[in-house]
């Protein structure tokens, strides 16, 4: 893990999972992780068996120029990707995984951006879907 808003957040849901596969969505204090919110997101699963944003902090909608909220999570990437990214992810909430991804991404200016991104399952109503 290289980004501080990575470590961060990683080590929050460590300290509260405990011996658990993942925490309870109930679980989580956003201020204790204030520093990492406006780069976390939350995605869920919709009724085309496909991950949404349901939530996305402020610096990953100013780096797409917009709100996320309800958008695919999957469409983001180019479509050679999208399968390794949606397998990726069905590990995360299934399998309760945790995948730490970095790689480069490109703006609608053709401009190069180095990301880190760490997927963490959380329990909500006991299923991991979100």
């Amino acid at each position: 893990m290289q980004k501080q808003s990575t470590k961060t957040l990683y080590d929050y849901w460590n300290t509260l999972r405990g011996s658990r596969s993942a925490p309870d969505r109930r679980d989580i204090d956003p201020t204790r992780i204030r520093g990492a919110l406006a780069n976390t997101f939350i995605l869920e699963l919709n009724d085309n068996s496909e991950f949404d944003f349901r939530l996305a902090g402020s610096h990953i909608c100013a780096a797409y120029a917009r709100e996320l909220k309800g958008r695919s999570f999957s469409r983001l990437w180019h479509p050679r990707d999208r399968d390794a990214m949606g397998t990726l992810v069905r590990a995360v909430t299934e399998d309760h995984a945790v995948a730490l991804i970095t790689f480069t991404g490109m703006t609608a200016i053709h401009t190069r951006l180095s990301v880190e991104t760490i997927l963490l399952p959380v329990r909500h109503n006991g299923s991991t879907q979100t």
